[in-house]
């Protein structure tokens, strides 16, 4: 893959993208970000590392500027004022998604391999009625219980810059409808008035094994189809 395919939604013209399956050295941080990392081993150095030369990339296509990116006490990354965005890694790529606030109030993305969410850790990760889905693809089932996984994992880190909520697995749920995928929360002190459940729009897209999924909340009179 590499730098050459940067858009896994290109579908989406309002949130710019970037990902790439060449990892970056510790070298490549910014003075300000080293911090968060130097004392990591060197797989987390190379995540963070390549994260943030993803973000900086679609940074760039937006505004073209180059900001360092730190991180907050969540571990969630901080973004330049106006501007939400995301990241996130597997063992084979990474990448971020950024959009400005006047058009995205909050955004989440995931990447996951195929196949690394195993039956036995279902009853950990989701409710009887997402298993049921799962189990209804038949062949797919590997592909359906990492999609779900991975839009869990990408509307946590929609919420949380929001609400500042720690939620677990079995804090969200997964519904088909009319061929859809909507997402609930199951906590009652969940804040549903800073974050419309309703408003979200969801995506993924598959590149070889690996499962990217995108969740974004657009600002309401700024919503476009696509």
């Amino acid at each position: 893959m590499s730098d050459a395919f940067e858009t896994p939604f290109p579908q989406i013209p309002f949130i710019n993208q970037h990902f790439t399956d060449v990892f970056k050295d510790f070298s490549d941080l910014l003075p300000t970000e080293v911090a968060f990392v130097e004392r990591a081993s060197a797989k987390r150095r190379s995540d963070f590392s390549t994260g943030r030369y993803c973000a900086r990339q679609a940074l760039m296509s937006l505004n073209n500027t180059s900001p360092s990116i730190t991180q907050g006490e969540g571990k969630q990354p901080i973004w330049p004022n106006g501007i939400v965005g995301s990241i996130s890694h597997s063992k084979k790529m990474a990448g971020a998604v950024v959009a400005l606030r006047q058009n995205v109030t909050a955004i989440g993305m995931d990447i996951e391999t195929i196949g690394g969410v195993k039956p036995e850790m279902w009853d950990l990760i989701f409710h009887k009625t997402e298993q049921n889905l799962i189990l209804s693809k038949q062949k797919d089932e590997a592909h359906w219980a990492t999609l779900l996984f991975s839009l869990k994992e990408s509307f946590y880190k929609l919420q949380y810059p929001l609400t500042g909520q720690f939620l677990d697995f079995s804090d969200v749920i997964i519904r088909e409808i009319d061929g859809k995928l909507s997402i609930a929360s199951t906590k009652p002190q969940f804040d549903r008035n800073t974050v419309s459940l309703n408003n979200i729009e969801t995506h993924w897209t598959t590149i070889n094994d690996q499962l990217i999924t995108l969740c974004y909340a657009q600002v309401e009179n700024q919503r476009l189809k696509v």
